[in-house]
């Protein structure tokens, strides 16, 4: 499956949803991170083919369950919040959002786990 292919944009909220079928947001383990990784590549390609300046205002990531409402994984990426909403949902220190780059981490960090038991 290339991501690349299914990307959604939502004028409204300004962001990019990229989604993968076969991984769902409550069941990710290290087995999904190659997914990640892929989406999170297609997600960057996509900003620098599109948003030729700067990039770094732009979040990527993932709600957290139960705050999530969408039953399969799918990478936000988040451009300037307009909303104090929007800052609540998409802000890593509020514990609802995960950043791409902490979840990668933490999924290679099962994986490294795993592999040494």
């Amino acid at each position: 499956m290339h991501f690349k292919e299914t990307y959604q944009k939502h004028q409204s909220s300004n962001q990019t949803g990229f989604t993968a079928m076969y991984a769902t947001s409550r069941a990710l383990s290290f087995s999904v991170c190659q997914i990640v990784e892929e989406m999170k590549s297609c997600a960057v390609e996509f900003l620098l083919e599109n948003h030729k300046s700067d990039i770094s205002h732009f979040r990527l990531g993932f709600h957290r369950p139960p705050f999530n409402s969408v039953s399969h994984l799918h990478l936000h990426v988040i451009g300037p919040l307009r909303y104090s909403v929007h800052e609540i949902m998409f802000n890593p220190r509020m514990g609802i959002f995960v950043p791409v780059d902490d979840l990668l981490e933490s999924l290679r960090r099962k994986a490294s786990e795993a592999s040494s038991q």
